[in-house]
C-alpha cells in the first residue's frame, strides 16, 4: 500500500501515461475509468490508515523522537545572545537558532515563562484548524523548548541540570550565562544576566537561579558574595532570585510533572525581611558592638611579620645598616663577607691553577695554548669560565668586585637557591651563601617567620617555632574570632549587637555606600564568610503564588505534537525522527568498523530524509511559501 495519495498517484499514473480516451481497448488493459475507480479505493483506504496513524506511528516515544534536541552535554560558557557577534559555542548557537522565534520576545523572564505556559495551554485547547495560522517555526520552537526542558530535568544530576537550565533560560531571554569561580567568572552570586524590555532596551537584570526539589533544600549562598553584589553600583535593583521547584513523578522514560517558578529581589529594601526568616540569616546581619568596632578598626599590632619579600626587606636593610643593625650584627655580617671572599678566592685559584696546569700563556697571541693536543677542548672551557663577565654568569674577577657585590641588594637578589629567592647558578650560590644565610637569619629575627613549626635539631621532631609571627591578615582573623555572639557559651570581651540593635543601627544610615561598607566591616556573616539561608516555606510566605508553571514529560509533548499535526505537515517531524535514526546508524557503522548492515541502514535513512525534504520543498512552492 502506498504511504500517501501523492505517492500512489505518482506510482499508478506512470502506467497510464500513453492511454488515449478514444483508443481501442484490449480486454484486460486498464482504462482511465478503471484508474479513477482504483484512486477512489486507495483514497478510502488511505483515509482509514490516517485515522489510526497517530496511535500507530506517533506513540509517546515516536512523537518525542520526532522533535530535534541540541547536544546539551557539550554546552560551554558562551553568550547566547546573537547581538554583538556570532556565538562561538556550536551547541549554544544551535539552541539559539531553534528558540529564535520565541527567544527575547518577552519583556522579562517572568513574561517569557508565562508566554510558554499560555502557549502550551492554548495548543492543547484550540481546535486544530485554528493552529494553521501559527508559523511552523514558532510551533517547532515551542516543542524544542519543552523537549529540551524535559531532557534536562530527566537525564542529568542536580548540579548539571542546574547549569544547563541556566543556559536554557539565558538563551530564552537573550541573555548571558556567567561562569562560576575558577571558570573565568568573578565573585558574583548571579548565574546569568539579561536586558529587560521586549526589544532589550531596558535595564540589566542579574539573576541567581535555584533549581530545587519541592520541600527539599533551602535557598542559600555566600553571604559575602551576596553583599559584594548588592554593594556594586552596576547592579542597581539588586539580585533577582528565580526559584524553580520541581514536583515530578516517574523515572527518565515516564517522568512527568511540573516546574513552579517563584521570584524575588534581594536588595537594601528586602535583605533583612528575607534573611531574618532563618537563624543563620539573622546571625549574618548582626553587627559588632561599638567596642568591637574599635577593635576591628585598629591597626595591626607590631608583632606581625613583614608583609613583603625577603629581598624587598634586604634592599632597605643594606641601605640603612647604620641604624638597622647592632654591633653584634655588624660583626656577623663582616665575618660572613670574609667567608664569601675566601670562598671566591678558592674558586678563582682553582680556575687559574687548572689553566696553568693544562696550558701555557702565549704573550704574542694573548691567549692560553694547550700543552697537549688532547686538552685543547678542556682549555677552551677553562678560558670561557675565566673570561666570561660576571653579568653573564661568570665569576667576579677581583676581591674588590666581590666586596662590592656583598653590599649590593640588586645583585644579591639574583644569587642563591630558591630558598633565598635567587635566580643564579650553583657556583655563585656556593660563594655567597654564608652572607645570604646570615642576612636571612637577621630577617627572621627582626621581621618574624611564616613557619609555625620547625624541626628540632636534637630530637628531629617538629616543634613550635619561637620566631613565628602572624601576618596582618592572620592577626586580623584572630581579632574577628575574639568577638562572640550574644548568648554564646564562652562570653568574651568583645561581642556583636543583637538582631534588633543591628537592624536599628543600619536603618539610621542613609548613604548606600556607607550602608554596605558597614555590613562588610562589621557583620558576623561577612567577617566569618558564612552562608545565608532562606527556607522554601518562608520564601513562599513572602512571595506568594508562583508566577508561572511549566509542565514537563514525554506524554505532554506527544499531546501537543498531535494537536498541531494537521496544522503542520507531518513530514517535517518524520524528517527529524529519521535524522535521529540516521545519526544512530552512522554511529553504529563507524563504531563497528564500518559494518555493512549498519551502513545500509544509514543509506536508507539518508535517502528517506532527502526524499521527504524534497517533497516538503515542492509542497511549499505550490502553496506559495
Amino acid at each position: 500500500m502506498s504511504k500517501s495519495l501523492l505517492e500512489f498517484i505518482e506510482k499508478e499514473v506512470s502506467a497510464f501515461t500513453t492511454i488515449q480516451k478514444s483508443a481501442p481497448k484490449a480486454k484486460d488493459s486498464p482504462t482511465l475509468d478503471s484508474l479513477i475507480e482504483m484512486i477512489d479505493k486507495e483514497v478510502s483506504k488511505l483515509a482509514t490508515i490516517l485515522e489510526g496513524r497517530d496511535e500507530e506511528n506517533f506513540d509517546i516515544q515516536a512523537a518525542y523522537d520526532s522533535i530535534p534536541l541540541p547536544t546539551l552535554s557539550e554546552m560551554g560558557w558562551a553568550d547566547p545572545s546573537k547581538k554583538g557577534g556570532e556565538i562561538q559555542d556550536g551547541t549554544r548557537r544551535e539552541l539559539a537558532e531553534y528558540l529564535a522565534p520565541i527567544a527575547g520576545k518577552s519583556a522579562s523572564l517572568q513574561e517569557a515563562v508565562q508566554d510558554l505556559q499560555a502557549h502550551m495551554e492554548l495548543t492543547l485547547s484550540l481546535p486544530k484548524e485554528d493552529l494553521e495560522s501559527y508559523p511552523v517555526s514558532t510551533l517547532l520552537s515551542f516543542l524544542v523548548f519543552y523537549k529540551t526542558l524535559t531532557h534536562i530535568i530527566a537525564n542529568f544530576n542536580s548540579a548539571t541540570a542546574g547549569f544547563l537550565f541556566e543556559a536554557l533560560l539565558g538563551v530564552l531571554t537573550g541573555g548571558k550565562q556567567i561562569p562560576a569561580k575558577g571558570a573565568g567568572g568573578g565573585d558574583t552570586i548571579a548565574d546569568f544576566k539579561y536586558v529587560t524590555g521586549a526589544k532589550g532596551k531596558g535595564s540589566t537584570r542579574w539573576v541567581s537561579l535555584k533549581l530545587l526539589t519541592e520541600k527539599g533544600t533551602t535557598i542559600d549562598g555566600s553571604f559575602r558574595d551576596l553583599i559584594n553584589d548588592l554593594a556594586d553600583p552596576t547592579k542597581k535593583g539588586g539580585i533577582e532570585y528565580v526559584v524553580v521547584l520541581k514536583d515530578l513523578e516517574g523515572g527518565k522514560d515516564d517522568l512527568e510533572g511540573s516546574l513552579k517558578f517563584y521570584s524575588f529581589f534581594l536588595n537594601r529594601d528586602t535583605l533583612q525581611e528575607f534573611l531574618s526568616t532563618s537563624k543563620q540569616g539573622t546571625k549574618d546581619l548582626q553587627l559588632a558592638d561599638p567596642r568591637a568596632m574599635k577593635l576591628l578598626d585598629s591597626e595591626a599590632s607590631g608583632l606581625t611579620r613583614h608583609e613583603g619579600t625577603f629581598f624587598e626587606w634586604l634592599t632597605e636593610f643594606l641601605n640603612n645598616l647604620d641604624y638597622m643593625t647592632t654591633a653584634k650584627e655588624k660583626k656577623t655580617l663582616k665575618n660572613a663577607t670574609e667567608d664569601v671572599v675566601r670562598l671566591w678566592m678558592g674558586e678563582w685559584n682553582k680556575l687559574t691553577d687548572a689553566l696553568n696546569k693544562f696550558a701555557d700563556w702565549d704573550e704574542k697571541s694573548k691567549s692560553y695554548i694547550a700543552k697537549k693536543e688532547k686538552d685543547i677542548a678542556k682549555v677552551q672551557d677553562l678560558e670561557d669560565a675565566y673570561y666570561t663577565d660576571f653579568e653573564d654568569g661568570g665569576l667576579p674577577k677581583t676581591e674588590r668586585h666581590v666586596r662590592k657585590i656583598a653590599t649590593d641588594p640588586s645583585i644579591l637578589g639574583t644569587i642563591g637557591t630558591d630558598q633565598f629567592g635567587g635566580k643564579r647558578g650553583d657556583q655563585l650560590n656556593k660563594i655567597f651563601k654564608p652572607l645570604l644565610v646570615a642576612l636571612r637569619g637577621m630577617y627572621i629575627d627582626k621581621e618574624g617567620s611564616d613557619k609555625k613549626k620547625i624541626v628540632d635539631p636534637k630530637t628531629g621532631k617538629k616543634v613550635a617555632n619561637p620566631q613565628w609571627r602572624p601576618s596582618k591578615g592572620e592577626e586580623y582573623a584572630e581579632r574577628v574570632k575574639s568577638i562572640t555572639l550574644p548568648g554564646a557559651k564562652k562570653k568574651g570581651k568583645f561581642t556583636y549587637m543583637n538582631p534588633e540593635q543591628s537592624w536599628a543601627y543600619l536603618q539610621k544610615i542613609e548613604d548606600d555606600k556607607e550602608y554596605w561598607d558597614t555590613i562588610k566591616k562589621y557583620s558576623f556573616g561577612y567577617l566569618n564568610t558564612k552562608q545565608f539561608v532562606i527556607t522554601q516555606d518562608q520564601m513562599k510566605k513572602l512571595v506568594g503564588s508562583p508566577f508561572g508553571t511549566l509542565s514537563v514529560g514525554k506524554a505532554l509533548i506527544r499531546d501537543a505534537l498531535l494537536e498541531m499535526i494537521d496544522g503542520v505537515n507531518r513530514r517535517m517531524f518524520t524528517i527529524f525522527r529519521t535524522m535521529g535514526e540516521l545519526s544512530a546508524h552512522l554511529r553504529t557503522f563507524f563504531m563497528k568498523d564500518m559494518e555493512p548492515e549498519a551502513g545500509e541502514q544509514a543509506k536508507l535513512s539518508a535517502r528517506a530524509v532527502a526524499s521527504d525534504t524534497q517533497k516538503l520543498i515542492t509542497s511549499s512552492k505550490k502553496q506559495g511559501r
